[in-house]
């Protein structure tokens, strides 16, 4: 009985302090949250501009007031100003011209059809057609791209045969500068440049013009005649170049989408934020003055900054405030302090 009794007696010890050791953990636990708790609490009522409590020395400003009280900058900040930063942004992408890319495979086309027509031509000349029959034989070969108006036109020049190789020269000269297609809304095209990609020897040569000098449809008669300004041509051959190149020649320039997107990615990539420093005692606000969208932006980086640092201050000392927390607990457990007052 006696046995028994003492095993009794120490389970139920055992069991106490086991209790006795959890609610230790538990109240140690609940201490050093408490500690943290107040700790936080603590540090931000100490701090007179903390970001949850205070408006702080940069709050009661804004645009389009007046000041009731001057403003310096408390310390000196290198920032990167967002607005202007995007308007940098902006003027870069403006300036990336759109890309124009001459198909070769277009301009070798048009080359062989002249080639045609020059043999047709020179034949009938030499052979001395009649305008029918050369009419006819223009319509088998390249149906549709001469009228029978044309074919007149063209035969009522006094120099018939050097019409051939003036007009070859004409078009290989607008071809190789190109014929462009531009379509409507076709961004950048307003700043004035734009950029031309063809082939040279093998090689892509990528050129920058003014859109100014670009051949179209629209202004190829004007072309033609600039082509010819070191020429003696009169009016009727003027006539008949005219309608030869503008009866064979295609556009061959095309504006490429996707091309001018990835030239504008990498103007982007290239951007570099616009940087601006505010010096530590610098005058931001002068009292009686009305507060100007730019001193906003200051006072709001400012402002910015310094809930920043009181934050970093704030879990700072609590974090200082935890280690002391739980040393001190540490130091006090029984164990420890037992060793302590034994040495």
């Amino acid at each position: 009985m006696k046995k028994k009794d003492k095993k009794n007696g120490t389970s139920q010890g055992n069991l106490k302090g086991a209790v006795k050791r959890v609610f230790s953990i538990r109240d140690k636990a609940f201490l050093l949250s408490a500690s943290a708790v107040a700790a936080f609490f603590l540090c931000m009522v100490s701090f007179p501009q903390n970001p949850l409590f205070s408006r702080g020395r940069y709050q009661g400003f804004e645009v389009g007031v007046v000041a009731e009280r001057d403003l310096f900058a408390d310390r000196s900040i290198t920032y990167a100003d967002e607005e202007a930063t995007k308007l940098k942004i902006n003027a870069k992408v403006q300036l990336v011209p759109p890309v124009f890319i001459v198909q070769e495979e277009i301009s070798e086309r048009v080359k062989e059809r002249f080639e045609i027509f020059a043999a047709i031509y020179s034949d009938g000349i030499i052979a001395k057609e009649n305008p029918q029959r050369m009419y006819l034989g223009l319509q088998a070969a390249l149906p549709g791209m001469f009228t029978r108006e044309d074919v007149d036109t063209i035969l009522a020049s006094d120099n018939k045969l050097e019409l051939v190789a003036i007009s070859r020269d004409i078009l290989e000269t607008l071809l190789s500068r190109g014929v462009f297609n531009i379509p409507e809304n076709v961004p950048g095209m307003n700043q004035g440049t734009i950029e031309i990609w063809y082939w040279m020897e093998g090689e892509k040569v990528r050129q920058k013009i003014n859109i100014e000098t670009i051949v179209s449809r629209q202004n190829l008669a004007l072309a033609v005649s600039s082509a010819l300004e070191n020429k003696n041509i009169g009016p009727g051959e003027l006539k008949a170049l005219n309608i030869i190149v503008g009866a064979l020649i295609e556009e061959n320039t095309f504006y490429n989408a996707d091309e001018t997107e990835k030239y504008r990615e990498r103007a982007l990539e290239e951007v570099e934020p616009v940087m601006k420093t505010i010096v530590e005692g610098e005058r931001i606000v002068k009292e009686g003055y009305v507060i100007s969208p730019e001193n906003m932006a200051e006072i709001a980086v400012l402002d910015r900054f310094s809930r920043r640092d009181n934050i970093n201050a704030v879990l700072g000392t609590i974090v200082i405030l935890l280690i002391v927390g739980a040393l001190a607990l540490f130091l006090l457990n029984p164990p420890v302090a037992r060793a302590k007052l034994s040495t």
